[in-house]
């Protein structure tokens, strides 16, 4: 899909194929440097790793999460990728807001663990299926939606388990 193109401007979502949420994540061995990370708050000691221009970001998490304000939710790293702050965890440099789409592989091979998996924050973006303004009756775009819906619903069920035993 190329956003910045026209083909954009002629085309209609078909809907949320899958919505996207973010929740600390980071790797085995940094959480046992960290003494396990028991309650959300102890994420104030450590060194977060943030996303440039994400909406969702720390303040909003902790907040959530009941943690009372404080400066140490805007320090630390900053990447202008989530996938670069997601590979800073897995390399045990500190604790990354995940996107869910992003990290559910690595909590399913042990990378990563996700120490509060309960608690999530709505991401700003997901991800919508479009097509071209009058092909929504076409054959073909059916049996894509359809398709795309099996495959998500099969990975949710297969991968975001695996999160919620860190």
């Amino acid at each position: 899909m190329n956003c910045g193109s026209s083909a954009l401007k002629n085309s209609k979502p078909l809907g949320l194929v899958t919505a996207v949420s973010r929740t600390p994540v980071c790797s085995p061995a940094y959480r046992a440097l960290t003494g396990g990370l028991a309650a959300p708050a102890d994420l104030l000691g450590c060194t977060l790793l943030h996303e440039d221009r994400m909406l969702a970001d720390w303040a909003q998490w902790l907040a959530r999460a009941g943690v009372e304000r404080s400066h140490r939710a805007r320090q630390g790293p900053a990447y202008s990728h989530g996938s670069m702050a997601v590979e800073a965890a897995i390399r045990g440099e500190g604790v990354a807001l995940g996107r869910s789409s992003l990290v559910s592989d690595d909590l399913a091979a042990g990378r990563l663990v996700a120490p509060f998996p309960d608690v999530r924050l709505q991401a700003e973006r997901g991800y919508d299926l479009v097509y071209r303004v009058g092909a929504g009756n076409d054959p073909k775009i059916a049996v894509l939606r359809a398709w795309l819906a099996q495959e998500i619903r099969l990975f949710l069920e297969t991968r975001f388990k695996a999160d919620k035993h860190p």
